[in-house]
């Protein structure tokens, strides 16, 4: 993974899913590629299964979908460097299934953590430390952003906290603060056929309207306002 260290600068403005699979067969990702080629193989013997086979049919596309939300974690966790975007730290393939082994953030999930800062302190978080949580949060936002990448699903479970020092993981001031989950990730622009994708509660209130065909960035942006207000109340 390390080899990936200066992909997030030679990136172009356009990124595509061959242009990264492009750049990470330069960097000698072999195995991370061979893992896409694996699951791209059993998705097309999924679309070429006998459609008579209605029983099936719902298994099929459920699985499709399956191996589409891994590509998209996988390409996305392994191709930038960025501090607030959570990263893969190996693949590996047990039993005929394939692991993903990210980096591991001690302090779990920001909706646990805010849960238990709050019953513990008797508080919310105050407007310093809500600050230093949406910068981080917005700094790994935009590299996804410049890239013309939509995270889709921008929530406090989906952000990570990784404490540098393990013997106080109650101040969150001393901690990096990472994006997760980008199984639901969509590339701007991109014809999503008006699927309706992410998390209800965060939602932009637009994407359940008669044309959501088109992917825009303003879908994290309303996301990161919702989040703003859980962390404030």
């Amino acid at each position: 993974i390390n080899d990936y260290r200066d992909m997030n600068n030679k990136l172009r403005t356009k990124i595509s899913l061959k242009e990264i699979e492009k750049q990470c067969i330069e960097k000698k990702g072999r195995k991370i590629i061979d893992k896409i080629n694996k699951m791209k193989e059993v998705k097309e013997q999924l679309e070429s299964t006998n459609g008579d086979l209605k029983r099936k049919e719902k298994e099929i596309y459920q699985k499709k979908d399956l191996i589409d939300l891994l590509e998209n974690e996988i390409l996305i966790s392994t191709s930038f460097m960025n501090p607030n975007l959570i990263k893969i730290s190996d693949i590996v393939e047990i039993a005929s299934k394939n692991y993903l082994l990210f980096e591991y953030c001690n302090g779990g999930d920001l909706e646990s953590f805010s849960m238990n800062y709050k019953k513990k302190s008797g508080t919310n978080f105050n407007e310093k430390t809500v600050q230093y949580i949406l910068k981080q949060v917005l700094n790994g936002l935009s590299c996804l952003h410049r890239n013309k990448i939509i995270h889709h699903d921008i929530k406090p479970a989906n952000i990570l906290l990784k404490f540098k020092n393990k013997n106080d993981m109650f101040n969150i001031l001393d901690s990096e603060i990472k994006i997760s989950d980008f199984g639901l990730a969509k590339f701007k622009d991109q014809n999503t056929n008006n699927a309706i994708s992410g998390t209800p509660l965060y939602m932009d209130p637009t994407l359940f309207g008669s044309d959501v065909s088109i992917e825009k960035e303003y879908v994290d942006i309303w996301s990161i306002g919702i989040l703003t207000i859980y962390l404030l109340t």
